[in-house]
């Protein structure tokens, strides 16, 4: 296995993608245009959450002009303790 994964366990915040493209005035038609390199399919699925390529994420964080991380969808992580239905706690 090379030293970079081409799958990334995160896709992209779709939500945060749209909102981003509506700052910048842009359409995914004109993220299609900067990444002439990507097929307008593919950009297309990465706008709607759907590819998991790192390359392809980063490229279009940069033509978005934010960090990759700002608009990848990671879960939720809580470290709040969880209850559980008849659960006794000691006074």
């Amino acid at each position: 296995m090379g030293k970079y994964s081409l799958f990334s366990p995160y896709t992209l915040d779709s939500k945060a993608v749209k909102k981003r493209l509506i700052d910048l005035d842009m359409r995914v038609n004109d993220l299609v245009e900067i990444l002439s390199d990507v097929a307008q399919q593919t950009v297309s699925r990465y706008v709607n959450g759907e590819g998991r390529n790192p390359k392809i994420q980063a490229a279009i964080a940069a033509a978005l002009g934010v960090e990759l991380d700002e608009i990848l969808l990671k879960p939720e992580t809580s470290h709040a303790p969880t209850e559980q239905a008849g659960q006794v706690v000691a006074a």
